[in-house]
Protein backbone atom coordinates (compact mmCIF):
# COMPACT_ATOMS: atom_id res chain seq x y z
CA UNK A 1 0.00 0.00 0.00
CA UNK A 2 1.10 3.56 -0.29
CA UNK A 3 1.65 5.29 2.50
CA UNK A 4 0.99 8.99 3.98
CA UNK A 5 4.18 11.19 2.95
CA UNK A 6 5.67 13.73 5.24
CA UNK A 7 5.37 17.37 3.87
CA UNK A 8 6.48 20.98 5.56
CA UNK A 9 6.85 18.54 8.28
CA UNK A 10 3.27 17.20 8.80
CA UNK A 11 1.73 13.92 7.34
CA UNK A 12 -0.19 14.74 3.73
CA UNK A 13 -2.61 11.83 3.30
CA UNK A 14 -4.09 12.78 -0.37
CA UNK A 15 -1.89 10.21 -2.46
CA UNK A 16 -2.71 7.34 0.21
CA UNK A 17 -4.44 4.80 -1.24
CA UNK A 18 -6.69 2.22 0.18
CA UNK A 19 -4.87 -1.26 1.33
CA UNK A 20 -8.01 -3.42 0.85
CA UNK A 21 -11.32 -2.82 0.14
CA UNK A 22 -14.23 -5.00 1.33
CA UNK A 23 -14.63 -5.69 -2.17
CA UNK A 24 -11.29 -7.19 -2.21
CA UNK A 25 -11.76 -9.25 1.23
CA UNK A 26 -14.79 -10.88 -0.38
CA UNK A 27 -12.97 -11.74 -4.07
CA UNK A 28 -10.44 -12.56 -2.00
CA UNK A 29 -12.80 -15.51 0.33
CA UNK A 30 -12.43 -13.81 3.76
CA UNK A 31 -15.64 -11.63 4.22
CA UNK A 32 -15.66 -12.36 8.00
CA UNK A 33 -13.48 -13.78 10.85
CA UNK A 34 -15.45 -16.55 11.07
CA UNK A 35 -14.98 -18.36 7.92
CA UNK A 36 -14.03 -17.52 3.87
CA UNK A 37 -16.43 -16.66 1.51
CA UNK A 38 -16.12 -16.70 -1.99
CA UNK A 39 -18.83 -16.11 -4.91
CA UNK A 40 -20.71 -19.37 -5.66
CA UNK A 41 -20.77 -19.74 -1.96
CA UNK A 42 -24.49 -20.61 -0.40
CA UNK A 43 -23.39 -18.42 2.37
CA UNK A 44 -22.62 -15.78 -0.32
CA UNK A 45 -26.20 -16.69 -2.33
CA UNK A 46 -27.84 -16.76 1.10
CA UNK A 47 -26.54 -12.64 1.64
CA UNK A 48 -27.43 -11.50 -1.74
CA UNK A 49 -30.74 -13.76 -1.26
CA UNK A 50 -31.78 -11.30 1.89
CA UNK A 51 -30.82 -8.44 0.31
CA UNK A 52 -33.24 -8.78 -2.74
CA UNK A 53 -35.88 -8.95 -0.15
CA UNK A 54 -34.48 -5.89 1.58
CA UNK A 55 -33.96 -4.21 -1.71
CA UNK A 56 -37.86 -5.30 -2.42
CA UNK A 57 -39.02 -4.10 1.18
CA UNK A 58 -36.50 -0.20 0.85
CA UNK A 59 -37.98 0.25 -2.41
CA UNK A 60 -41.78 0.45 -0.67
CA UNK A 61 -42.01 0.76 2.82
CA UNK A 62 -40.09 3.73 3.33
CA UNK A 63 -41.34 5.81 -0.05
CA UNK A 64 -44.75 3.45 -0.40
CA UNK A 65 -46.51 6.30 1.79
CA UNK A 66 -45.15 8.88 -0.23
CA UNK A 67 -47.26 7.57 -3.27
CA UNK A 68 -50.10 6.27 -0.96
CA UNK A 69 -50.68 8.42 1.38
CA UNK A 70 -50.73 11.74 -0.68
CA UNK A 71 -52.86 10.53 -3.76
CA UNK A 72 -54.70 7.58 -2.52
CA UNK A 73 -56.00 8.84 0.85
CA UNK A 74 -55.14 12.51 -0.04
CA UNK A 75 -54.10 13.13 3.70
CA UNK A 76 -52.99 16.45 4.49
CA UNK A 77 -48.87 17.52 5.08
CA UNK A 78 -49.18 16.62 8.76
CA UNK A 79 -50.49 13.78 8.95
CA UNK A 80 -48.63 12.32 5.59
CA UNK A 81 -45.47 13.75 6.88
CA UNK A 82 -46.08 12.11 10.16
CA UNK A 83 -46.56 8.24 9.22
CA UNK A 84 -43.33 8.63 7.11
CA UNK A 85 -41.03 10.92 8.98
CA UNK A 86 -41.99 8.02 11.17
CA UNK A 87 -40.61 5.12 8.90
CA UNK A 88 -37.61 6.50 8.14
CA UNK A 89 -37.12 7.43 12.33
CA UNK A 90 -38.40 4.43 13.55
CA UNK A 91 -36.84 2.02 10.87
CA UNK A 92 -33.11 3.50 9.92
CA UNK A 93 -32.39 5.42 12.85
CA UNK A 94 -32.78 2.39 15.59
CA UNK A 95 -30.11 0.74 14.08
CA UNK A 96 -27.35 1.50 16.68
CA UNK A 97 -29.79 -0.34 19.16
CA UNK A 98 -30.07 -3.39 16.87
CA UNK A 99 -26.41 -3.43 16.25
CA UNK A 100 -25.98 -3.24 20.36
CA UNK A 101 -28.35 -6.14 20.78
CA UNK A 102 -27.00 -8.69 18.25
CA UNK A 103 -22.96 -7.59 19.61
CA UNK A 104 -24.03 -8.34 23.24
CA UNK A 105 -27.33 -10.59 23.43
CA UNK A 106 -26.65 -13.65 21.24
CA UNK A 107 -29.52 -15.92 20.79
CA UNK A 108 -28.44 -19.46 21.40
CA UNK A 109 -25.18 -18.50 20.57
CA UNK A 110 -25.83 -16.82 17.57
CA UNK A 111 -25.10 -12.97 17.11
CA UNK A 112 -26.28 -12.19 13.61
CA UNK A 113 -28.22 -15.47 12.35
CA UNK A 114 -30.96 -15.72 14.89
CA UNK A 115 -31.79 -11.72 14.87
CA UNK A 116 -32.01 -11.97 10.95
CA UNK A 117 -34.84 -14.49 11.18
CA UNK A 118 -36.23 -12.87 14.16
CA UNK A 119 -36.90 -9.57 11.88
CA UNK A 120 -38.27 -11.51 9.30
CA UNK A 121 -40.82 -13.47 10.93
CA UNK A 122 -41.94 -10.22 12.77
CA UNK A 123 -42.08 -8.40 9.57
CA UNK A 124 -43.91 -11.13 7.79
CA UNK A 125 -46.60 -10.71 10.81
CA UNK A 126 -46.89 -7.24 10.30
CA UNK A 127 -47.47 -7.41 6.57
CA UNK A 128 -50.03 -10.04 7.05
CA UNK A 129 -51.84 -8.31 9.27
CA UNK A 130 -51.51 -5.40 6.32
CA UNK A 131 -52.72 -7.85 3.92
CA UNK A 132 -56.08 -8.27 5.80
CA UNK A 133 -57.27 -4.63 7.24
CA UNK A 134 -59.61 -3.07 4.93
CA UNK A 135 -57.57 -0.21 3.49
CA UNK A 136 -60.68 1.45 1.94
CA UNK A 137 -61.01 3.10 -1.06
CA UNK A 138 -61.57 6.95 -2.03
CA UNK A 139 -65.35 7.83 -3.06
CA UNK A 140 -65.55 7.57 -7.55
CA UNK A 141 -66.00 11.52 -7.26
CA UNK A 142 -62.65 11.56 -5.83
CA UNK A 143 -60.95 9.33 -8.39
CA UNK A 144 -59.45 11.74 -11.05
CA UNK A 145 -56.34 13.86 -10.28
CA UNK A 146 -56.72 16.60 -12.24
CA UNK A 147 -60.58 17.17 -10.57
CA UNK A 148 -60.99 16.00 -7.31
CA UNK A 149 -59.10 18.36 -5.05
CA UNK A 150 -61.92 20.43 -3.35
CA UNK A 151 -64.05 17.70 -2.94
CA UNK A 152 -64.20 16.58 0.68
CA UNK A 153 -62.84 13.45 2.14
CA UNK A 154 -64.55 11.17 4.77
CA UNK A 155 -61.87 11.52 8.03
CA UNK A 156 -62.54 7.94 8.64
CA UNK A 157 -61.39 6.89 5.29
CA UNK A 158 -58.10 9.39 5.84
CA UNK A 159 -57.65 7.43 9.49
CA UNK A 160 -57.10 4.41 7.83
CA UNK A 161 -54.26 6.30 5.54
CA UNK A 162 -52.46 7.40 8.74
CA UNK A 163 -52.45 3.50 9.80
CA UNK A 164 -51.40 1.93 7.00
CA UNK A 165 -48.03 4.18 7.61
CA UNK A 166 -47.76 3.75 10.92
CA UNK A 167 -47.84 -0.05 10.37
CA UNK A 168 -45.35 0.80 7.36
CA UNK A 169 -43.08 2.18 9.81
CA UNK A 170 -43.47 -0.73 12.14
CA UNK A 171 -42.61 -3.20 9.21
CA UNK A 172 -39.52 -1.20 8.43
CA UNK A 173 -38.35 -1.94 12.51
CA UNK A 174 -38.48 -4.95 12.07
CA UNK A 175 -36.99 -6.19 8.94
CA UNK A 176 -34.36 -3.44 9.78
CA UNK A 177 -33.13 -6.37 12.56
CA UNK A 178 -32.77 -8.61 9.81
CA UNK A 179 -30.61 -5.59 7.39
CA UNK A 180 -28.33 -4.98 10.50
CA UNK A 181 -27.11 -8.08 11.12
CA UNK A 182 -26.47 -8.40 7.51
CA UNK A 183 -24.56 -5.43 7.03
CA UNK A 184 -21.86 -6.79 9.50
CA UNK A 185 -21.47 -9.69 7.22
CA UNK A 186 -22.11 -8.16 3.92
CA UNK A 187 -19.67 -6.35 1.86
CA UNK A 188 -19.81 -3.43 -1.08
CA UNK A 189 -22.14 -6.10 -3.93
CA UNK A 190 -24.88 -6.43 -1.81
CA UNK A 191 -25.87 -2.89 -1.90
CA UNK A 192 -25.82 -3.11 -5.46
CA UNK A 193 -28.28 -6.69 -5.41
CA UNK A 194 -30.25 -3.96 -2.61
CA UNK A 195 -30.61 -1.33 -5.50
CA UNK A 196 -31.95 -3.74 -8.06
CA UNK A 197 -34.72 -4.40 -5.81
CA UNK A 198 -35.58 -1.37 -4.94
CA UNK A 199 -35.76 -0.82 -8.46
CA UNK A 200 -37.85 -3.85 -9.16
CA UNK A 201 -40.30 -2.93 -6.39
CA UNK A 202 -40.65 1.12 -7.70
CA UNK A 203 -41.35 -0.66 -11.23
CA UNK A 204 -44.30 -3.01 -9.80
CA UNK A 205 -45.63 0.02 -7.84
CA UNK A 206 -46.18 2.37 -11.07
CA UNK A 207 -47.30 -0.99 -12.72
CA UNK A 208 -49.48 -2.73 -10.44
CA UNK A 209 -50.80 0.39 -7.99
CA UNK A 210 -51.66 3.44 -11.01
CA UNK A 211 -54.99 3.12 -11.82
CA UNK A 212 -57.50 5.97 -11.08
CA UNK A 213 -58.25 5.46 -7.47
CA UNK A 214 -54.69 6.20 -7.09
CA UNK A 215 -54.68 9.71 -9.58
CA UNK A 216 -53.19 8.05 -12.79
CA UNK A 217 -54.42 6.72 -15.63
CA UNK A 218 -54.14 2.67 -15.88
CA UNK A 219 -57.86 1.10 -16.02
CA UNK A 220 -56.89 -1.78 -13.25
CA UNK A 221 -54.88 -2.13 -9.88
CA UNK A 222 -53.76 -5.24 -7.79
CA UNK A 223 -55.22 -3.31 -4.83
CA UNK A 224 -53.66 -2.31 -1.60
CA UNK A 225 -54.11 -5.90 0.13
CA UNK A 226 -52.62 -7.83 -2.65
CA UNK A 227 -49.77 -6.04 -2.98
CA UNK A 228 -48.94 -6.41 0.59
CA UNK A 229 -49.85 -10.03 0.57
CA UNK A 230 -47.16 -10.24 -2.45
CA UNK A 231 -44.39 -8.54 0.18
CA UNK A 232 -45.76 -10.89 2.75
CA UNK A 233 -44.68 -13.46 0.07
CA UNK A 234 -41.16 -12.65 -0.63
CA UNK A 235 -40.34 -12.14 3.34
CA UNK A 236 -41.39 -15.46 3.93
CA UNK A 237 -38.88 -16.80 0.97
CA UNK A 238 -36.34 -15.01 3.06
CA UNK A 239 -37.18 -17.09 6.60
CA UNK A 240 -35.86 -19.98 5.10
CA UNK A 241 -33.01 -18.87 3.20
CA UNK A 242 -32.07 -17.14 6.58
CA UNK A 243 -32.40 -20.18 8.67
CA UNK A 244 -30.83 -23.02 6.29
CA UNK A 245 -28.30 -20.74 4.33
CA UNK A 246 -27.04 -18.42 6.41
CA UNK A 247 -23.97 -19.85 8.59
CA UNK A 248 -22.84 -18.34 11.54
CA UNK A 249 -20.31 -20.01 14.18
CA UNK A 250 -21.98 -19.67 18.34
CA UNK A 251 -20.12 -17.34 20.24
CA UNK A 252 -20.34 -16.81 23.96
CA UNK A 253 -22.11 -13.79 25.08
CA UNK A 254 -20.23 -10.54 26.11
CA UNK A 255 -20.45 -8.94 29.29
CA UNK A 256 -22.37 -5.84 29.01
CA UNK A 257 -19.54 -3.88 31.28
CA UNK A 258 -16.83 -4.85 29.42
CA UNK A 259 -18.89 -4.39 25.89
CA UNK A 260 -19.32 -1.07 27.34
CA UNK A 261 -16.17 -0.17 28.12
CA UNK A 262 -14.75 -1.25 24.65
CA UNK A 263 -16.96 1.05 22.93
CA UNK A 264 -16.21 3.57 25.07
CA UNK A 265 -13.15 3.89 24.75
CA UNK A 266 -13.61 3.86 21.01
CA UNK A 267 -16.31 6.97 21.03
CA UNK A 268 -12.89 8.58 22.92
CA UNK A 269 -11.07 8.41 19.67
CA UNK A 270 -11.12 11.00 17.47
CA UNK A 271 -11.72 8.53 14.55
CA UNK A 272 -15.25 7.55 16.17
CA UNK A 273 -16.75 10.81 17.35
CA UNK A 274 -15.79 13.19 14.21
CA UNK A 275 -17.67 10.42 12.22
CA UNK A 276 -20.51 10.35 13.78
CA UNK A 277 -20.26 14.42 13.88
CA UNK A 278 -19.57 14.87 10.12
CA UNK A 279 -22.18 11.99 8.97
CA UNK A 280 -25.11 13.74 10.56
CA UNK A 281 -24.43 16.93 9.88
CA UNK A 282 -23.48 16.66 6.16
CA UNK A 283 -26.71 14.18 5.90
CA UNK A 284 -28.98 16.98 7.31
CA UNK A 285 -27.56 19.96 5.36
CA UNK A 286 -26.74 18.34 2.20
CA UNK A 287 -29.41 15.69 1.68
CA UNK A 288 -32.27 15.60 4.31
CA UNK A 289 -33.26 19.19 4.29
CA UNK A 290 -35.32 19.71 1.00
CA UNK A 291 -37.49 22.82 0.12
CA UNK A 292 -40.62 22.62 2.17
CA UNK A 293 -42.70 23.08 -1.23
CA UNK A 294 -45.36 19.87 -0.76
CA UNK A 295 -45.11 17.02 -3.08
CA UNK A 296 -48.44 18.36 -5.29
CA UNK A 297 -46.33 20.78 -6.52
CA UNK A 298 -44.84 18.17 -9.09
CA UNK A 299 -48.44 17.53 -9.82
CA UNK A 300 -49.62 21.34 -10.63
CA UNK A 301 -46.44 22.38 -12.51
CA UNK A 302 -44.61 19.16 -13.91
CA UNK A 303 -47.93 17.02 -13.80
CA UNK A 304 -45.95 14.11 -12.34
CA UNK A 305 -47.91 10.99 -11.73
CA UNK A 306 -47.29 7.63 -9.55
CA UNK A 307 -45.91 6.37 -12.93
CA UNK A 308 -43.60 9.39 -13.47
CA UNK A 309 -42.54 8.69 -9.37
CA UNK A 310 -41.77 5.10 -10.51
CA UNK A 311 -39.63 6.33 -13.16
CA UNK A 312 -37.89 8.79 -10.98
CA UNK A 313 -37.48 5.60 -8.31
CA UNK A 314 -36.04 3.63 -10.69
CA UNK A 315 -33.44 6.08 -11.79
CA UNK A 316 -32.40 6.95 -8.59
CA UNK A 317 -31.93 2.83 -7.39
CA UNK A 318 -30.24 2.83 -10.93
CA UNK A 319 -27.86 6.04 -10.46
CA UNK A 320 -27.15 4.60 -6.55
CA UNK A 321 -26.25 0.90 -7.49
CA UNK A 322 -23.86 2.19 -10.88
CA UNK A 323 -22.39 4.82 -7.91
CA UNK A 324 -21.83 2.38 -5.49
CA UNK A 325 -19.98 -0.16 -8.35
CA UNK A 326 -17.94 3.21 -9.55
CA UNK A 327 -16.71 3.98 -6.33
CA UNK A 328 -16.33 0.62 -5.03
CA UNK A 329 -13.58 0.50 -7.60
CA UNK A 330 -12.09 3.68 -8.55
CA UNK A 331 -12.93 5.46 -5.23
CA UNK A 332 -10.42 3.63 -3.02
CA UNK A 333 -7.59 5.06 -4.24
CA UNK A 334 -8.83 9.12 -4.81
CA UNK A 335 -9.13 11.46 -2.03
CA UNK A 336 -12.53 10.71 -0.64
CA UNK A 337 -13.02 14.33 0.07
CA UNK A 338 -12.97 14.95 -3.29
CA UNK A 339 -15.24 12.44 -4.21
CA UNK A 340 -17.78 14.30 -1.80
CA UNK A 341 -17.54 17.79 -2.87
CA UNK A 342 -17.61 17.19 -6.64
CA UNK A 343 -20.48 14.88 -6.65
CA UNK A 344 -22.31 17.02 -4.23
CA UNK A 345 -21.70 20.76 -5.92
CA UNK A 346 -22.41 19.32 -9.30
CA UNK A 347 -25.47 16.98 -9.13
CA UNK A 348 -27.02 19.47 -6.59
CA UNK A 349 -26.39 22.42 -9.86
CA UNK A 350 -28.08 20.34 -12.24
CA UNK A 351 -30.51 19.67 -9.91
CA UNK A 352 -31.33 23.25 -9.16
CA UNK A 353 -31.19 24.57 -13.01
CA UNK A 354 -33.95 22.02 -13.02
CA UNK A 355 -35.74 23.44 -10.13
CA UNK A 356 -35.87 26.74 -10.67
CA UNK A 357 -36.71 26.33 -14.89
CA UNK A 358 -39.76 24.80 -13.72
CA UNK A 359 -40.38 27.31 -10.73
CA UNK A 360 -40.33 30.38 -13.25
CA UNK A 361 -42.38 28.74 -15.98
CA UNK A 362 -39.85 28.20 -18.33
CA UNK A 363 -39.55 24.36 -18.74
CA UNK A 364 -41.89 22.48 -16.47
CA UNK A 365 -42.69 18.93 -17.74
CA UNK A 366 -42.09 15.19 -16.38
CA UNK A 367 -38.56 15.17 -17.59
CA UNK A 368 -37.34 17.90 -15.65
CA UNK A 369 -38.67 16.17 -12.38
CA UNK A 370 -37.20 12.85 -13.98
CA UNK A 371 -33.67 14.24 -13.25
CA UNK A 372 -33.79 15.12 -9.81
CA UNK A 373 -33.52 11.81 -8.34
CA UNK A 374 -29.79 11.92 -9.45
CA UNK A 375 -29.14 14.61 -7.71
CA UNK A 376 -29.71 12.80 -4.34
CA UNK A 377 -29.13 8.93 -4.86
CA UNK A 378 -25.17 10.00 -6.48
CA UNK A 379 -23.87 11.48 -3.35
CA UNK A 380 -25.93 9.82 -0.99
CA UNK A 381 -24.42 6.92 -2.29
CA UNK A 382 -20.84 7.79 -2.49
CA UNK A 383 -20.95 9.10 1.25
CA UNK A 384 -22.58 5.57 1.93
CA UNK A 385 -19.90 3.91 0.18
CA UNK A 386 -17.10 5.85 2.10
CA UNK A 387 -18.82 5.21 5.21
CA UNK A 388 -18.26 1.81 4.68
CA UNK A 389 -14.95 2.28 3.88
CA UNK A 390 -14.95 3.83 7.25
CA UNK A 391 -16.51 1.31 9.41
CA UNK A 392 -14.02 -1.34 8.20
CA UNK A 393 -10.90 0.81 9.86
CA UNK A 394 -13.03 2.37 13.34
CA UNK A 395 -14.96 -1.16 14.65
CA UNK A 396 -12.79 -3.52 16.25
CA UNK A 397 -13.53 -7.26 16.62
CA UNK A 398 -16.93 -7.81 18.19
CA UNK A 399 -18.43 -4.17 18.04
CA UNK A 400 -19.04 -4.25 14.23
CA UNK A 401 -23.16 -3.71 14.46
CA UNK A 402 -22.73 -1.57 16.59
CA UNK A 403 -20.25 0.42 15.38
CA UNK A 404 -21.77 0.13 11.82
CA UNK A 405 -25.23 0.55 13.87
CA UNK A 406 -23.83 4.01 15.45
CA UNK A 407 -22.76 5.78 11.82
CA UNK A 408 -25.72 4.98 9.73
CA UNK A 409 -28.09 5.82 12.66
CA UNK A 410 -26.31 9.32 13.13
CA UNK A 411 -26.88 9.25 9.04
CA UNK A 412 -30.41 8.29 9.40
CA UNK A 413 -31.60 10.04 12.00
CA UNK A 414 -30.77 13.50 10.17
CA UNK A 415 -33.53 12.34 7.57
CA UNK A 416 -36.44 13.20 9.96
CA UNK A 417 -35.10 15.56 11.43
CA UNK A 418 -34.67 17.61 8.29
CA UNK A 419 -38.17 16.94 7.86
CA UNK A 420 -39.56 18.29 10.80
CA UNK A 421 -37.17 21.07 10.59
CA UNK A 422 -38.44 21.63 6.73
CA UNK A 423 -42.06 21.33 7.91
CA UNK A 424 -41.72 23.75 10.53
CA UNK A 425 -40.16 26.09 8.11
CA UNK A 426 -43.19 26.16 5.64
CA UNK A 427 -45.22 27.52 9.08
CA UNK A 428 -42.57 30.89 8.28
CA UNK A 429 -43.27 30.51 4.59
CA UNK A 430 -47.10 29.73 4.69
CA UNK A 431 -46.70 27.43 2.57
CA UNK A 432 -48.05 24.20 3.78
CA UNK A 433 -50.88 22.80 1.86
CA UNK A 434 -55.10 22.44 2.21
CA UNK A 435 -54.99 19.48 -0.48
CA UNK A 436 -53.86 21.42 -2.94
CA UNK A 437 -56.34 24.18 -4.06
CA UNK A 438 -54.58 26.87 -6.51
CA UNK A 439 -54.30 29.52 -3.30
CA UNK A 440 -51.78 27.41 -1.87
CA UNK A 441 -49.23 29.11 -4.54
CA UNK A 442 -48.31 32.64 -3.17
CA UNK A 443 -46.06 33.26 -6.12
CA UNK A 444 -42.59 32.01 -7.71
CA UNK A 445 -40.53 33.55 -5.43
CA UNK A 446 -42.07 32.21 -2.34
CA UNK A 447 -40.97 28.66 -3.67
CA UNK A 448 -38.19 29.72 -5.34
CA UNK A 449 -36.76 30.93 -1.40
CA UNK A 450 -37.15 27.78 0.12
CA UNK A 451 -34.77 25.97 -2.55
CA UNK A 452 -32.54 28.45 -2.12
CA UNK A 453 -32.47 27.76 1.53
CA UNK A 454 -31.76 24.31 0.47
CA UNK A 455 -28.89 24.83 -1.57
CA UNK A 456 -27.57 27.40 0.54
CA UNK A 457 -27.00 24.57 3.18
CA UNK A 458 -25.88 22.22 0.78
CA UNK A 459 -22.79 24.85 0.28
CA UNK A 460 -22.47 24.99 4.08
CA UNK A 461 -22.38 20.99 4.09
CA UNK A 462 -19.75 21.39 1.73
CA UNK A 463 -17.73 23.66 3.27
CA UNK A 464 -17.45 20.82 6.53
CA UNK A 465 -15.70 18.22 4.41
CA UNK A 466 -12.70 18.82 6.55
CA UNK A 467 -14.74 16.42 9.19
CA UNK A 468 -14.44 13.83 6.83
CA UNK A 469 -10.27 11.84 5.80
CA UNK A 470 -9.04 11.41 2.65
CA UNK A 471 -7.96 8.07 3.24
CA UNK A 472 -7.78 5.29 5.40
CA UNK A 473 -4.55 6.10 6.26
CA UNK A 474 -5.51 9.17 8.12
CA UNK A 475 -8.46 7.47 9.10
CA UNK A 476 -5.89 4.90 11.26
CA UNK A 477 -4.04 8.11 12.76
CA UNK A 478 -7.33 9.89 13.93
CA UNK A 479 -8.39 6.59 16.07
CA UNK A 480 -5.06 6.65 17.25
CA UNK A 481 -5.51 10.27 18.58
CA UNK A 482 -6.95 10.95 22.23
CA UNK A 483 -6.16 13.12 24.53
CA UNK A 484 -7.55 14.86 27.56
CA UNK A 485 -9.48 17.76 25.48
CA UNK A 486 -11.14 15.29 23.27
CA UNK A 487 -12.21 12.15 25.01
CA UNK A 488 -15.56 14.08 26.06
CA UNK A 489 -16.50 14.95 23.16
CA UNK A 490 -17.79 11.66 21.76
CA UNK A 491 -20.00 11.33 24.69
CA UNK A 492 -21.28 14.75 24.31
CA UNK A 493 -22.14 14.05 20.57
CA UNK A 494 -23.76 10.71 21.64
CA UNK A 495 -25.87 12.77 24.31
CA UNK A 496 -26.91 15.31 22.19
CA UNK A 497 -27.58 12.25 19.22
CA UNK A 498 -30.36 11.08 21.71
CA UNK A 499 -31.97 14.10 22.67
CA UNK A 500 -32.34 15.01 19.06
CA UNK A 501 -33.63 11.43 18.43
CA UNK A 502 -36.83 12.17 21.21
CA UNK A 503 -37.28 15.58 20.13
CA UNK A 504 -37.94 13.67 16.22
CA UNK A 505 -40.19 11.10 17.64
CA UNK A 506 -42.19 13.82 19.94
CA UNK A 507 -42.26 16.12 17.02
CA UNK A 508 -43.61 13.46 14.67
CA UNK A 509 -46.01 12.01 17.33
CA UNK A 510 -47.52 16.11 17.47
CA UNK A 511 -48.39 16.80 14.14
CA UNK A 512 -50.38 13.92 14.01
CA UNK A 513 -53.22 15.71 16.23
CA UNK A 514 -55.67 18.33 14.56
CA UNK A 515 -55.30 20.04 17.59
CA UNK A 516 -51.38 20.82 17.32
CA UNK A 517 -50.64 20.94 13.59
CA UNK A 518 -52.14 24.57 13.39
CA UNK A 519 -49.35 26.12 15.05
CA UNK A 520 -46.36 27.65 12.68
CA UNK A 521 -44.09 25.51 15.04
CA UNK A 522 -46.04 22.50 13.70
CA UNK A 523 -45.90 24.13 9.97
CA UNK A 524 -49.32 25.55 10.00
CA UNK A 525 -50.42 28.89 9.70
CA UNK A 526 -51.49 29.91 12.79
CA UNK A 527 -54.31 28.91 15.51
Amino acid sequence: MTTASNKGGGLDYTDATTPKSPLDALESGVAQPDGALVYNSREVKALVGQYIVIGLLYGVLPHFPLNILNDYYDLSSSNYNAPTGLVLLFGWSLKAFVGLLSDVVPIMGYRRKSYMLGGWVCCAVVLLVLACLNHGSPSSDRYYRQDSKDIPVDPDFQAKGTRLGFLCALATFCYAFADVPADALAETIVYSVRSIGTMASSLLIGLCLSSDRFRCDFSWDMGLNVWFFFLFAAVLFAIPVTFFYVKEAKKEAATVSSYVAQFRALLQTRGMWQLMAFNFIFSLLANSFPSVAPRYVQNLWGRVSSVDTMIMNVIGSAAFAATLAVVGKWGQTGNWRRWLVLTTLILNGVDAVCQFLSIYDILRNQIVFAIVPLAGEIPRAVQFILMMFTIVEVSDDGNQGLVFGVLTTCSTMAVPLGAALSHALGGVFRLNDTRGSQNYIHGDNQIAYTYIIHYGLVCVAVCLVSLFPTQRTMLREWKKASNDGSKSVGGWIFLAGAVLFVVAVIYNLMIVSDSVTCFRQAGGNGC
